[in-house]
Formats: structure tokens, C-alpha cells, sequence
């Protein structure tokens, strides 16, 4: 027997459009190929014999919206960084599409976007940091002490997004659920779930609060709430036999319990009534739903629930092989009920069949990899498409990399380098470890000589060295050869990538020989004398300190 969803919880589960807003080519949907053909849940839902979780599973910021997206392209906002969730950045609206934003990091590239929500917690109207207390990240170029949020609207010629368009409150003054700032508690890292540690609040936000891990860099911390499966309090692993690992920095780890490591850093803990049990989410398997695909955020795929853990479940993408399946916790933004993009103007993206996958293995261009239909790259959202399974978020050379901004180096450069985030009342809830940076004078450590990588820290990978290199060698070529020859009084045109000095070296060495006709076989003095000119024309060119001989 076939069950359906009920219309009154699910109020379109019709064909899904290709339109989002009315606005789809502006949006960019034709970047993304043939468009897609009508998909009915309702058919899809009977022919599968299946049923759609239903709506009353999801969470608010899950299920269908209540209101419209009112932002706009050029919009400015602060967001927290999804990758480094202790920093709030400038941030601009690149794209709009149904409801939903791609967001970009002021300053920096484009691969480093990332799509949310509009009714997304983790975004908030310009000078929200500035009111509660918090260090706003500055673009590229600019310190907190000289960036204006005024002046910076006035340069880009931008508008703010208005207050009323964020799902966010605007204080956060009053903490009612117990979670203080310097408070300690037990903790789950995230990119490690088999380690509990010691934690530290480190920043409060409504009713969320900014996990940070004892002695490890801030790039492990996360927002969570009082009733996360992965917060616990102050004596949990040792009630439940679980293996605490205490600070990183701390000296006697054998011996470590938390009333001498409270008392040695002068802190209390978050009383254990605040923590609140985490709710069932009631999902089933073989219920579907739609979901943001993590390899390709710019798509949302028909899924299908595999597994289910207390707080988790798996999903699979339906007609995808079962390595792109993945777990989610059941709060996770980037799951909705069947139909939601249909009602926000969206483009769901359908499943695929075996008849898909024997058309794109048997054509002789686009993308290799089965199933796919060569849209999104790996490198994030400054390339709408690929051809190869070099940029192919499926391809078996990818297949390791799950998740936003997991093919690209650290956007801020390095892993240990993050900003301080401030607390109101004048706490400092982290430090800042020091970023390598090039050791060239002038250089930001941005670029790179080669092309492939957004930044650098040492002098062989530094573009500014290698203009500078080059600008002096001509210099310096112009006047030496200008002594030599006529035919050389113009340096020669550097070619090729750096580090190719050996092949550049012959060249030269053989166009030398040429002009002042020297023979193969030295003979006498004058040889000698020739041999002094070869060596004053090469040595400008093989980056070396100049060869200098001595005359008998």
C-alpha cells in the first residue's frame, strides 16, 4: 500500500518548476545546462512505493518557510564563517535563488562561497558585532581598527540589508539558560566524534553558545545550544565510562581531574541543569526527503533515508552508488521536507537512472564520472562546471573530499591563524596563534608564482619576489649587454614557470657562442678573453651573483 503525505503537510508536491522567483535566467540557471524536466513527488513517491518524512520532523529553520526572501544581489551583511565558526565576516549576497543565498567572503575569492539559508541563524545585519561585543573580520586589505562599515558602503556603492530580513534576534544581553562565558563543560570535537574533551564557553549568541576546545586552535570550535547530543557537563564521561581527554597544554594528563583543573584556572562549571535532553527526531528508513548535496552545495537532490542513529541519520542520493551516501545530524539547515523547493522557487534536482549513467559514460565529452552532468566544481563556486575528474566533485580522485571547502587551502592562510573573538564585558575568549607569512618585505602572502594556490609563505612561491627578481635582472641585463654586443643590448624575455633555469642556461649559453663566434675548443688568451664575456652574459640570467675572473 502506498502511503502519500497529507496535503495540509505538504502543500506542493506537484511538478516541480524551473522557475525560482520568476527570475531564473537572471539567477543563472541556464549555467547549469539543459534545464531539468518536470519531477512530481506524488508519481515519483507511487512508483517508488515510498513515503516522504513528513513535515512535522523538521526543524523551523528545516521546513517551509513563512516568508519571502527579501535579500538582494550586492546586499551586505556579517555572517559567521561555516569553516571557522569563531570569526564573523564581512559578507556580500552574490546570488539569489528561491531561498536561498550564496554568500560571499568580502576580499577574497570566489571559491571560497557559500550557500545558506535565508532564514539562516548565522547571519546577521551590518554593526551586529559592533552592538554585542563581538570582532568583526575585516575584508582583505583593512584591520578592525581602520575598517568603517560606512565608508566601505560608500567605496562599493553597496546597501546594507535591512534588520527586518534576518531570522536572528538583535541582543543578546540576557542569558536565561545558565551558559556563562569562561564556564567549562564536557564536549564532542565534531571532526573527531570518538573524542570527548574539555571545553570552554567561549562566546554566548541568543540561545546558542560558542564551543572551544582546551589548549586546541579555534578552527575545532562550534555553535551549539543546551540540548546538542554533543555538550554534556562537568562529570558525564566518568558517570558514563567514557575517556575524557583533558587540555592539550595541560602538564599531568594521567592524573587530571576537574576540580584541581578549575581551581589552577580559576573557572566553574556550567551547573548541570542547563543541559536539556536532546528531542528524537522520529525519522524512519526508506522515508525521502530533499537535501542540499555536500559535494555540490548548489544542488538539492531527491534522498533517501538509509540509517538512523540517535541524532543522526544517513542519507542516500537516489540513483547515486552508495560511497556519496552520508550522515547528517536531524538538525542540520540543508534537510527539507519532499516540496520545498518547489514552494520557495528552487530547482530540485531529480534522480538519477541507469539510463543517465549509460548516456554521460558514453559520450565522448563532458565529465567522465557516472551520473554526472558536469555542474559545480570542486574548487567551489568560481566555476559553475567541469569537464574532467580532475574538477569533478564525484570523481574517484575527489571521492575523499566531503564538504564545503574541502579541496581548498585555508582561506586565511593558515590553519593555527585565527582573529581573537571579544566578549562584551572585556574577556578574551581565545587567542590567536601567529600565521606563517612571506618573509618578503611588502608581500601579504597572497598569489602564488605557479598559479594553483591562492597564497604562499615562502620567498620560491612569492609573486611579488619573482616581478621584483625579474624587473632587476632586466635592469641590470640591459646595461651589461648593451657593452657586449649591439645585437644584445635588449635583454632577453623570460619564459616558462620559475625553476626552469638549467634549459634557460643552455639557450643562452648556445646564443652567446654564436654571437661572439666563439669556437668549441679554447686556444691562447684571446679564448680566454671571450670566455670572461661569455660568463659576464650568462650570470644575469640564472639568478647567480655575478662570475667574475681575474686577467693574467
Amino acid at each position: 500500500m502506498v502511503i502519500k503525505v497529507p496535503k495540509s503537510e505538504s502543500p506542493d508536491l506537484g511538478a516541480e518548476s524551473d522557475k525560482s522567483g520568476g527570475n531564473s535566467e537572471k539567477n543563472g540557471f541556464e549555467k547549469l545546462g539543459k534545464k531539468v524536466k518536470g519531477f512530481s513527488w506524488s508519481k515519483y513517491l507511487e512508483q517508488e512505493k515510498a513515503i516522504a518524512a513528513p513535515t512535522k520532523l523538521f526543524r523551523p529553520q528545516q521546513a517551509y518557510p513563512t516568508c519571502k526572501n527579501g535579500f538582494k544581489v550586492g546586499m551586505k551583511m556579517e555572517a559567521i564563517d561555516p569553516q571557522n565558526q569563531c570569526l564573523f565576516n564581512v559578507i556580500t549576497v552574490a546570488e539569489v535563488r528561491g531561498y536561498r543565498l550564496r554568500l560571499h567572503f568580502d576580499g577574497f575569492s570566489e571559491c571560497y562561497d557559500y550557500w545558506v539559508n535565508a532564514n539562516s541563524l548565522e547571519i546577521f545585519p551590518v554593526g551586529f558585532c559592533e552592538r554585542n561585543g563581538y570582532k568583526l573580520v575585516p575584508p582583505r586589505g583593512y584591520t578592525p581598527e581602520n575598517f568603517i562599515w560606512a565608508n566601505w558602503l560608500k567605496t562599493n556603492k553597496a546597501t546594507a540589508a535591512a534588520k527586518h530580513l534576518f531570522s536572528t534576534k538583535q541582543c543578546s544581553s540576557v542569558i536565561p539558560h545558565g551558559f556563562r562565558v569562561g564556564s567549562k563543560l564536557e564536549a564532542v570535537d565534531k571532526k573527531n566524534t570518538a573524542l570527548t574533551c574539555v571545553a570552554t564557553i567561549a562566546g554566548v549568541l541568543d540561545n546558542r553558545f560558542l564551543v572551544h576546545f582546551d589548549g586546541w586552535e579555534d578552527c575545532y570550535d562550534y555553535w551549539a545550544d543546551a540540548s546538542s547530543p554533543y555538550v554534556h557537563p562537568v562529570g558525564w564521561c566518568q558517570e558514563n565510562n567514557r575517556v575524557l581527554s583533558p587540555a592539550k597544554d595541560y602538564n599531568d594528563i594521567e592524573n587530571f581531574t576537574w576540580e584541581s583543573y578549575m581551581k589552577e584556572t580559576n573557572s566553574v562549571a556550567v551547573p548541570a541543569r542547563s543541559f536539556k535532553q536532546h528531542p528524537t527526531h522520529g525519522f524512519r528508513i526508506g522515508m525521502k526527503l530533499e537535501a542540499v548535496d555536500p559535494r555540490n552545495p548548489i544542488l538539492i537532490r531527491v534522498a533517501t533515508v538509509r540509517s538512523i542513529d540517535t541524532y543522526r541519520i544517513l542519507l542516500h542520493f537516489d540513483g547515486w552508488r552508495d560511497i556519496y551516501d552520508f550522515w547528517v545530524d536531524d538538525d542540520c539547515p540543508d534537510i527539507h521536507p519532499a516540496g520545498w523547493c518547489s514552494k520557495t522557487g528552487y530547482t530540485l534536482t531529480p534522480p538519477i537512472s541507469p539510463l543517465d549513467l549509460v548516456e554521460v559514460t558514453g559520450q565522448s565529452t563532458g565529465c567522465p564520472t557516472p551520473g554526472c552532468k558536469g555542474i559545480g566544481h570542486i574548487k567551489g563556486a568560481k566555476y559553475t562546471g567541469h569537464h574532467s575528474a580532475f574538477g569533478c566533485p564525484y570523481s574517484e580522485l575527489n571521492i575523499s573530499k566531503l564538504g564545503l571547502g574541502s579541496g581548498l587551502p585555508d582561506r586565511l592562510g593558515s590553519g593555527n591563524y585565527r582573529e581573537t573573538v571579544e566578549i562584551k564585558n572585556g574577556e578574551t575568549a581565545m587567542n590567536s596563534a601567529e600565521i606563517k607569512r612571506c618573509p618578503f618585505s611588502g608581500c601579504d602572502g597572497l598569489g602564488h608564482v605557479t598559479g594553483r594556490w591562492t597564497t604562499h609563505h615562502k620567498l620560491s612561491g612569492c609573486p611579488l619576489a619573482q616581478k621584483t627578481e625579474m624587473n632587476n635582472q632586466a635592469f641590470t641585463n640591459e646595461d651589461s649587454f648593451s657593452t657586449v654586443s649591439d645585437n644584445l643590448s635588449a635583454p632577453p624575455k623570460l619564459r616558462g614557470r620559475p625553476g626552469r633555469k638549467r634549459k634557460r642556461h643552455l639557450l643562452l649559453l648556445r646564443k652567446a657562442r654564436r654571437e661572439i663566434k666563439l669556437p668549441n675548443q679554447s686556444h691562447g688568451a684571446h679564448n680566454n678573453d671571450d670566455d670572461s664575456v661569455m660568463e659576464e652574459l650568462l650570470h644575469h640570467s640564472v639568478f647567480l651573483p655575478p662570475v667574475t675572473k681575474k686577467h693574467e
